[in-house]
Protein backbone atom coordinates (compact mmCIF):
# COMPACT_ATOMS: atom_id res chain seq x y z
CA UNK A 1 0.00 0.00 0.00
CA UNK A 2 2.79 2.42 0.95
CA UNK A 3 4.68 1.73 -2.29
CA UNK A 4 1.54 2.39 -4.36
CA UNK A 5 0.96 5.72 -2.58
CA UNK A 6 4.57 6.83 -3.11
CA UNK A 7 4.41 5.74 -6.75
CA UNK A 8 1.17 7.68 -7.24
CA UNK A 9 2.65 10.81 -5.66
CA UNK A 10 5.80 10.54 -7.78
CA UNK A 11 3.69 10.00 -10.88
CA UNK A 12 1.53 13.01 -10.02
CA UNK A 13 4.59 15.21 -9.40
CA UNK A 14 6.16 14.07 -12.65
CA UNK A 15 2.96 14.89 -14.55
CA UNK A 16 2.76 18.34 -12.92
CA UNK A 17 6.40 19.02 -13.85
CA UNK A 18 5.83 17.98 -17.46
CA UNK A 19 2.71 20.15 -17.77
CA UNK A 20 4.50 23.09 -16.12
CA UNK A 21 7.41 22.68 -18.51
CA UNK A 22 5.08 22.66 -21.52
CA UNK A 23 3.30 25.81 -20.27
CA UNK A 24 6.64 27.59 -19.72
CA UNK A 25 7.82 26.51 -23.17
CA UNK A 26 4.62 27.85 -24.77
CA UNK A 27 4.96 31.14 -22.92
CA UNK A 28 8.61 31.43 -23.97
CA UNK A 29 7.66 30.87 -27.62
CA UNK A 30 4.94 33.53 -27.30
CA UNK A 31 7.43 35.94 -25.72
CA UNK A 32 9.92 35.35 -28.56
CA UNK A 33 7.21 36.04 -31.15
CA UNK A 34 6.19 39.27 -29.42
CA UNK A 35 9.80 40.42 -29.05
CA UNK A 36 10.45 39.69 -32.73
CA UNK A 37 7.36 41.65 -33.78
CA UNK A 38 8.50 44.73 -31.83
CA UNK A 39 11.67 45.03 -33.90
CA UNK A 40 10.24 45.57 -37.36
CA UNK A 41 13.06 47.17 -39.33
CA UNK A 42 16.22 49.22 -39.05
CA UNK A 43 17.31 52.80 -39.40
CA UNK A 44 20.68 54.52 -39.47
CA UNK A 45 22.18 57.15 -37.22
CA UNK A 46 25.35 59.21 -37.18
CA UNK A 47 26.50 60.58 -33.84
CA UNK A 48 28.69 63.65 -33.39
CA UNK A 49 30.63 63.98 -30.13
CA UNK A 50 31.81 67.42 -29.01
CA UNK A 51 33.65 68.74 -25.97
CA UNK A 52 31.10 70.53 -23.79
CA UNK A 53 33.31 73.54 -22.95
CA UNK A 54 34.74 74.31 -26.38
CA UNK A 55 32.41 72.62 -28.92
CA UNK A 56 35.51 71.00 -30.45
CA UNK A 57 35.07 67.54 -31.99
CA UNK A 58 36.37 64.63 -29.93
CA UNK A 59 38.41 62.09 -31.89
CA UNK A 60 38.35 58.51 -30.61
CA UNK A 61 35.25 58.71 -28.40
CA UNK A 62 33.32 55.43 -28.18
CA UNK A 63 29.61 55.34 -28.98
CA UNK A 64 27.75 52.22 -27.88
CA UNK A 65 24.21 51.49 -29.08
CA UNK A 66 23.11 49.54 -26.03
CA UNK A 67 20.19 47.67 -27.65
CA UNK A 68 22.36 46.16 -30.40
CA UNK A 69 25.66 46.08 -28.45
CA UNK A 70 27.29 47.91 -31.38
CA UNK A 71 30.40 50.01 -30.69
CA UNK A 72 31.68 52.73 -32.99
CA UNK A 73 34.54 55.24 -32.57
CA UNK A 74 34.43 58.86 -33.67
CA UNK A 75 36.83 60.24 -36.28
CA UNK A 76 38.86 63.49 -36.14
CA UNK A 77 35.64 65.41 -36.88
CA UNK A 78 33.97 63.84 -33.84
CA UNK A 79 31.60 61.82 -36.01
CA UNK A 80 30.83 58.13 -36.25
CA UNK A 81 30.20 56.41 -39.53
CA UNK A 82 26.56 55.56 -40.23
CA UNK A 83 25.39 53.02 -37.67
CA UNK A 84 22.56 50.63 -38.50
CA UNK A 85 20.24 50.33 -35.49
CA UNK A 86 17.14 48.25 -34.78
CA UNK A 87 13.78 49.98 -34.71
CA UNK A 88 12.56 49.02 -31.25
CA UNK A 89 9.16 50.57 -30.76
CA UNK A 90 8.11 51.91 -27.38
CA UNK A 91 4.65 50.38 -27.07
CA UNK A 92 3.65 52.24 -23.88
CA UNK A 93 1.16 54.43 -25.75
CA UNK A 94 -0.06 52.05 -28.47
CA UNK A 95 -3.61 52.19 -27.09
CA UNK A 96 -3.55 55.99 -27.35
CA UNK A 97 -1.28 57.34 -30.10
CA UNK A 98 1.06 54.74 -31.59
CA UNK A 99 4.68 55.73 -32.07
CA UNK A 100 5.92 55.13 -35.61
CA UNK A 101 9.59 55.33 -34.69
CA UNK A 102 12.00 53.30 -32.60
CA UNK A 103 14.20 54.37 -29.72
CA UNK A 104 17.75 53.45 -28.81
CA UNK A 105 20.02 54.20 -25.87
CA UNK A 106 23.46 55.65 -26.58
CA UNK A 107 26.39 55.39 -24.18
CA UNK A 108 29.29 57.70 -25.10
CA UNK A 109 32.66 57.72 -23.36
CA UNK A 110 36.35 58.51 -23.64
CA UNK A 111 39.20 58.56 -21.12
CA UNK A 112 39.52 62.02 -19.59
CA UNK A 113 35.80 62.80 -20.01
CA UNK A 114 32.70 62.08 -17.94
CA UNK A 115 30.47 59.41 -19.48
CA UNK A 116 27.22 60.37 -21.18
CA UNK A 117 24.15 58.18 -21.53
CA UNK A 118 21.31 59.22 -23.82
CA UNK A 119 17.88 57.62 -23.50
CA UNK A 120 15.04 57.50 -26.05
CA UNK A 121 17.07 58.57 -29.08
CA UNK A 122 14.48 58.44 -31.87
CA UNK A 123 15.14 56.55 -35.09
CA UNK A 124 12.67 56.37 -37.98
CA UNK A 125 12.34 53.08 -39.89
CA UNK A 126 14.26 52.87 -43.16
CA UNK A 127 15.78 56.34 -42.76
CA UNK A 128 19.05 57.99 -41.78
CA UNK A 129 19.28 60.44 -38.90
CA UNK A 130 22.34 62.69 -38.70
CA UNK A 131 22.98 65.56 -36.32
CA UNK A 132 22.71 63.66 -33.05
CA UNK A 133 25.14 65.75 -30.99
CA UNK A 134 26.43 64.50 -27.66
CA UNK A 135 28.61 66.63 -25.41
CA UNK A 136 31.30 65.17 -23.18
CA UNK A 137 32.58 67.13 -20.19
CA UNK A 138 36.32 66.99 -19.49
CA UNK A 139 37.26 65.62 -16.07
CA UNK A 140 39.20 68.33 -14.26
CA UNK A 141 38.37 67.38 -10.66
CA UNK A 142 36.59 64.50 -8.91
CA UNK A 143 33.34 66.48 -9.07
CA UNK A 144 33.40 66.06 -12.85
CA UNK A 145 33.17 62.25 -12.70
CA UNK A 146 29.36 62.11 -12.62
CA UNK A 147 27.93 60.92 -15.94
CA UNK A 148 25.58 63.18 -17.84
CA UNK A 149 22.14 61.72 -18.45
CA UNK A 150 20.12 63.00 -21.39
CA UNK A 151 16.57 62.15 -22.39
CA UNK A 152 15.19 62.93 -25.83
CA UNK A 153 11.59 64.09 -25.99
CA UNK A 154 9.22 62.51 -28.52
CA UNK A 155 8.22 64.27 -31.73
CA UNK A 156 6.25 67.51 -31.14
CA UNK A 157 3.31 66.44 -33.35
CA UNK A 158 3.02 63.16 -31.47
CA UNK A 159 3.02 65.01 -28.11
CA UNK A 160 0.30 67.39 -29.37
CA UNK A 161 -1.80 64.41 -30.53
CA UNK A 162 -1.49 62.77 -27.12
CA UNK A 163 -2.46 65.99 -25.33
CA UNK A 164 -5.44 66.53 -27.66
CA UNK A 165 -6.63 62.98 -27.01
CA UNK A 166 -6.65 63.31 -23.22
CA UNK A 167 -7.13 66.98 -22.40
CA UNK A 168 -10.65 67.69 -21.14
CA UNK A 169 -12.22 70.84 -22.53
Amino acid sequence: MYKKTVAAIISLLLTVNIVSGLVLFARWQDYKLKAASITVSTGKIQVEVLEANSNRPIDGATVCVIESRHYENTNKYGKTSLISVPIIKNVNFDLSVERTWGEVTLLVYKNGYADSINFYTAVMPNSTRVGIIIYLTPIISTGDLAPSVNIESPNKLWIESLIKLYKKR
